[in-house]
């Protein structure tokens, strides 16, 4: 029996929440998630595009070893320039910056709400669901995935048109409320992170502090604990 690449946390939530036939990967390194799609059948076909050739030169490898190169196209483009999107139904933004796939998918016209947009930012989670909220994508589905002590978010976007004010507690926490384990430990680490960050921030810009420690308790709340488990680096 031929044993292939199982695919780590991040890019099986991802998977799990492509909703379509014809997924388009950007940034796709060695085509492990549109090869998987097309191999289980979750996706009839898929396009792996990357901006340098030797990731693409690796998705080719995958696909053949895998047996879908016959349905998933390699394209080399930075972002979705050179990508035709005729029939595509979802594409995956997975592992990069939030400010890169925020200008990626909202410099591109040609998304629209036939096409499910799945994101997993590296960083700046914030600046990528304040930027996409206000320019007309709603989200539709999010999850925290925790893996090695690190937690991911993947979160299902559609375009509407409909602009919106995202507030500070959408931006930083979106549809993720602690409800699940992993969703639970991506809250606090984020708590902690903004407590330090308040923390470091009293004298110098006090302002600015107390805006963190706002959010911060906002966030336990929505969350519902008081303060997270590991406080003790903050005395």
């Amino acid at each position: 029996m031929t044993r292939f690449p199982v695919l780590d946390a991040r890019l099986a939530a991802c998977a799990d929440m492509v909703t379509g036939g014809f997924v388009c990967d950007i940034g796709t390194d060695h085509a492990y998630l549109p090869s998987f799609l097309v191999r289980t059948g979750r996706c009839e076909r898929a396009i792996a595009a990357d901006i340098n050739a030797a990731p693409l030169e690796a998705a080719r490898h995958t696909l053949a070893a895998e047996g879908t190169a016959d349905r998933v196209q390699t394209v080399l483009s930075d972002g979705l320039k050179d990508v035709c999107l005729d029939g595509v139904t979802d594409i995956v933004f997975a592992g990069m910056g939030g400010e890169l796939i925020a200008r990626l998918i909202t410099e591109d016209s040609r998304i629209d709400g036939s096409i499910a947009v799945i994101t997993q930012p590296m960083t700046r989670h914030e600046y990528l669901r304040r930027t996409l909220t206000e320019t007309g994508f709603d989200l539709e589905e999010e999850r925290a995935v925790c893996s090695s002590g690190r937690c991911y978010t993947v979160m299902r976007w559609r375009f509407t048109g409909n602009r919106r004010v995202c507030d500070e507690l959408f931006a930083y926490t979106g549809l993720l409320d602690g409800s699940r384990r992993d969703d639970l430990m991506y809250i606090e680490q984020l708590d902690a992170r903004l407590m330090k960050a308040a923390k470091g921030m009293e004298k110098s810009r006090p302002d600015k502090a107390a805006e963190l420690f706002k959010l911060a308790a906002e966030i336990r709340d929505k969350a519902g604990y008081e303060l997270f488990p590991h406080a003790d680096f903050l005395s």
